[in-house]
This record gives C-alpha cells, structure tokens and sequence, in this order.
C-alpha cells in the first residue's frame, strides 16, 4: 500500500515525514522519485488517483523547497536517501537525517504547530453549523426504553452500533479530526467523587455547572496530544441520562473557550419524549 506524500512533513512521523523527499537535487525531482519508490502495483496500475497524486506531488515539492532553503545540509542527506530500493530502508535513513539535523527538527516543530492552528480554526467552524435535532430511544439499565432527543448540528451522523448507548461524529476527513458524542442512561452519581475521578485521570475542570439535579463538568485533558470533553448528568424525565462529548485532538485546546461551551450546549439539550 503506498504511504501518501503528506500536504507537510509536520503532520505525519519524522520518518513519514521526511519520506516526502529525495532522489535529483530539485525538489521536484526528489518527489518524483520517492514516489515511485513508495508506489505498489496497485498505485501502478489504471486505478492510480491521478488528480489526487498530482496535488501530493504539488505539496511535497512545496515543502522539500523550504527544506532546502531552512538547511541545505538537511536536504542533501534527504536527497541521498532516494539511493535505497526498498520504502522501509529509505524510511529509515529520512528518519536518521531529521533526527542529526537541529535545523529540521526546528522546522517540522513550526509546520506542526502552524497546522495544528489551522486545523483548530476547522474545528470552530462546527459550532457556526445549523442546528439538526435527532430522535433516538435505547435500553437502560432496567431494560427499559428510553427516547429522547437532542440537539446537535449539521454533520453529525448518528454512529450507534448497539440498542443500549447512542453515538453521534462529526467529521473533517481532511485534518483528520472527530467530535464524538455518546448518551445512555444511568443513575444518579456523586458530582463529588466524580470530580476526584477527573483529577487522578489527570483532567482539569474548566468549569463545573449544576443543573436540574445533574451537573455538566467541561473538562481539559492535560496529557500533550489530549483534547477538550464533556461530561454530563442531565435529568430526562425520571432518569438520568449521561452524556460524554469530546474532541480528543490537541488542535482543540487552542480554542476550548468557544468549543467546551458549545459541548456542553449539545449535551445540555437532550430532553425526554
């Protein structure tokens, strides 16, 4: 299976990263050639995505051209890569090559953090979406029915793969990047305990609301690829019905003012039918 050529070196591994690189001393040239390298025979034959490979080959020459002006030294190592046969040996010697060189780590540390931005700012594109309200019944507890609706927004698909939960995602398939939401039912816990909970799971409460006998925490994952979450309590009619909303990407963190409300939001409008 071909590994895609990356729209940055910064978003994928050092080695993956990196493999975007090579052969001829123009960067196009090494392009083309790690290509061809990392192509199997699927990707040779009439299947090949030609409008798709020729965009990758677009960014990948964009990217080794900064490369080549951040560290020349960097970019002949990359070039001298191209001399291997095999994806995994030439994997390996990128990976080497980023690894002794300061000057593209910097670089690739910079790209990341530029993409991570980008992709955040996608991310709060979601909270401006229409509203789209979902009707959904499941088993608690007790083995009885439960329907329910909730608010969310246009793109959300409902996900459920069972009778007793439901699970709602919302996609950007180009940055990679999810926000899931699951709903069952349950029965009445101690906000105190929970917050403990929260704090040996290393999770920072960001906020903390009581709301009709339940409560809804907005939560941060303090680990350094960890996202923004949700969890929440609310009072459905004579149950309770609890609701755990995420985006589990570190993009996320950037703009958690504006995105953890808008979780909790979602959560906060399931109501009993």
């Amino acid at each position: 299976m071909r590994i895609a050529l990356p729209t940055s070196l910064a978003a994928l591994s050092i080695a993956a990263s990196l493999f975007a690189t090579g052969c001829g001393k123009s960067p196009e040239s090494v392009c083309k050639k790690l290509d061809e390298i990392l192509k199997d025979d699927k990707e040779k034959s009439k299947d090949r995505d030609e409008a798709k490979a020729k965009k990758q080959m677009e960014e990948c020459t964009k990217e080794l051209t900064e490369i080549k002006t951040v560290s020349p030294k960097g970019y002949d190592c990359i070039v001298g890569c191209t001399e291997y046969k095999t994806a995994g040996a030439a994997m390996g010697c990128l990976a080497e090559c980023q690894e002794k060189d300061d000057k593209l780590k910097e670089h690739r540390k910079k790209k990341r953090e530029e993409e991570e931005k980008d992709r955040a700012k996608q991310i709060v594109e979601w909270t401006k979406a229409k509203d789209k309200t979902f009707d959904g019944t499941f088993k608690d507890y007790d083995d009885k029915k439960t329907s329910f609706s909730i608010t969310l927004v246009e793109g959300f698909e409902d996900k459920s793969t069972g009778d007793s939960f439901k699970s709602y995602e919302i996609e950007n398939k180009e940055t990679f990047t999810s926000a899931h939401l699951n709903l069952m039912t349950y029965s009445k816990m101690d906000a105190d305990k929970q917050e403990e909970g929260y704090k040996k799971g290393k999770k920072k409460v960001i906020k903390k609301e009581v709301k009709d006998e339940g409560w809804i925490f907005q939560l941060e994952d303090e680990g350094e690829f960890g996202g923004i979450e949700v969890d929440a309590l609310i009072k459905v009619g004579d149950k309770f019905i609890k609701c755990d909303a995420n985006i589990y990407n570190s993009s996320a963190k950037q703009f958690k003012d504006d995105l953890l409300p808008w979780l909790a939001k979602l959560c906060g409008s399931v109501k009993a039918k």
